[in-house]
């Protein structure tokens, strides 16, 4: 007879109840910028490198295209970014941080930090 599968034994869910809890915790830090959790980390990427291409970010957060064109449209409309084709490639689209963003990232930062205490 076969040992029944339990679901408390199984890592799959302790992994499965752990995003529930990470995915909550961002939504609520993150919910007085009206940023979700893949504009933030794509926020920290250009923080952290400055100017890159959009493929660039999509390598730095194993995002595909099919994420992150949506995400970068509504980062951009909500005034986070800015999309350009560079003058050397015209295949090639940057992606930079604006006022508004550089304004916002210590607060960003400080209000992810304190939720975390």
């Amino acid at each position: 007879m076969v040992k029944p599968i339990l679901l408390d034994e199984q890592l799959c869910f302790s992994i499965y109840k752990a995003q529930k809890q990470y995915n909550h915790f961002y939504a609520q830090a993150l919910s007085q910028f009206k940023l979700t959790y893949p504009q933030y980390i794509t926020l920290l990427s250009l923080y952290e490198h400055g100017t890159m291409s959009v493929k660039e970010v999509g390598q730095t957060l194993a995002l595909d295209s099919g994420t992150l064109t949506p995400l970068m449209k509504r980062l951009e409309k909500d005034g986070w970014i800015t999309r350009t084709r560079s003058k050397e490639d015209e295949r090639r689209v940057d992606v930079a941080l604006t006022q508004k963003a550089l304004d916002e990232r210590d607060a960003i930062f400080e209000h992810v930090g304190s939720a975390r205490r």
